[in-house]
């Protein structure tokens, strides 16, 4: 049965070679497979370029993917960094609070001891008055102890000491102020 559809195939070509409608039909035919050869082609060359686009697409599509990987971590790192600057902040605000509050101390304590230098100065020179007027009383007493009253007779001078009379002794007496009546003697 295929050999005997071959040859009628044969014989079909062969017959429609000689007729004429069916050249011109088979030229057209010829005509339009050119056409159809050519835009295939150019849809095959199409498709080259698509496909070269694809690659680029893909290639793109994965650049993306690891540049919003990259963002992704670079959001974690830049929140981190924000809550890090938010404690250090934090920590400025409260080294200035306590700057503040230690500042208002010492300025504190400056005008106390301000204060206390004016009242020891003041309590000071009030010391050192006395003081001094204690030690002028201390010489003039010194000096008046010292003093010897000599009277007209060199009587006097051949007396002993026991029997000057008001001469104070210092070792008996005790108390430099006064005078005591048991030193004064009289002469025998």
């Amino acid at each position: 049965m295929a050999a005997n559809t071959q040859q009628t195939d044969d014989e079909l070509s062969g017959n429609l070679l000689y007729d004429k409608d069916a050249k011109v039909i088979l030229m057209e035919i010829l005509k339009s497979l050119r056409v159809l050869t050519d835009r295939i082609e150019k849809i095959e060359k199409e498709v080259q370029k698509i496909d070269g686009i694809k690659e680029g697409l893909s290639n793109l599509s994965t650049r993306v993917q690891t540049n919003e990987e990259t963002i992704v971590e670079i959001q974690d790192r830049n929140s981190k960094v924000e809550e890090s600057v938010e404690k250090m902040g934090q920590i400025v605000h409260t080294i200035v609070d306590k700057y503040s509050a230690n500042a208002e101390e010492i300025s504190q304590i400056k005008d106390r001891m301000e204060t206390i230098g004016e009242d020891n100065g003041t309590s000071s020179n009030i010391a050192i008055k006395e003081l001094k007027a204690d030690m002028l009383d201390l010489k003039c007493r010194s000096m008046s102890d010292n003093l010897v009253f000599s009277g007209p007779t060199n009587s006097y001078r051949n007396k002993t000491v026991n029997e000057r009379p008001f001469k104070r002794s210092r070792q008996e007496s005790g108390n430099n102020d006064a005078i005591n009546e048991e030193t004064i003697t009289t002469p025998m």
